[in-house]
Order: C-alpha cells, then structure tokens, then sequence
C-alpha cells in the first residue's frame, strides 16, 4: 500500500476476516504477502496471503482489509488512484473484494438502524 499513498494517512476500515486453510502454530514462521487489489474514491483494499515456512509453497490463510485514507482532519479524502487488474487472478480477487465490502457495508448499515 506504500506505492500508493503515504501510510501515515491511513487507518484500517474493516478488516473482513482471515480464512485458514491450514493451522499455524507457536513457533511457526509465517510469511505474508500483500497486495493492492480494488480502490474506491478514499479506500484500499489489500489482499494478503500467509504461509508457513514450513510449507512455503501453500497458502496457510488469506483475507482482505480495507483501509481510508485521511485529511488532517481526519475526514476520508480522495486518494485518486486508479487500478486495473491484469490477471485472471487479480480479477478475480477484485470482484471478490467488492463483494466483501458490499457485506461489510451491509453489516454496518444494520447495525445502525438496530442502534435507532
């Protein structure tokens, strides 16, 4: 996310939930791999896959975290990035992300009317 704006005007928005596909242990080595997959008008959202070191070559788990990007006072602003997927993958991983922010929005959403 650094390529893109400068960090210290970011806060985590949701965090949508990590899938395990395999356990990690105390004492495990995990490696995490991150990148950019889908932006709104102030938003990123980050696709990250783990794995152990003892098996490098599996995903042990993986999710999406959508972060803001703030004025000075603390407001969202506009971030003007753009971002076209170029693989299948990275298409696909987007169109999962809008999903994912879609629920999220839906959550929140509810929540504030069950609060009123």
């Amino acid at each position: 996310m650094a390529q893109y704006v400068d960090t210290k005007d970011t806060v985590l928005l949701v965090l949508h939930g990590i899938d395990f596909k395999f356990p990690i242990f105390a004492g495990d080595i995990v490696t995490f791999e991150s990148k950019v997959i889908s932006v709104g008008r102030s938003t990123l959202t980050v696709y990250t896959k783990m794995y152990r070191s003892r098996e490098p070559e599996k995903i042990a788990a993986d999710g999406f975290a959508t972060f803001s990007y703030l004025d000075e006072n603390h407001h969202s602003r506009p971030h003007g990035i753009t971002l076209e997927p170029e693989t299948d993958e990275e298409k696909f991983l987007q169109q999962q992300a809008l999903e994912v922010m879609e629920d999220s929005k839906k959550r929140a959403l509810a929540m504030n009317e069950k609060k009123n």
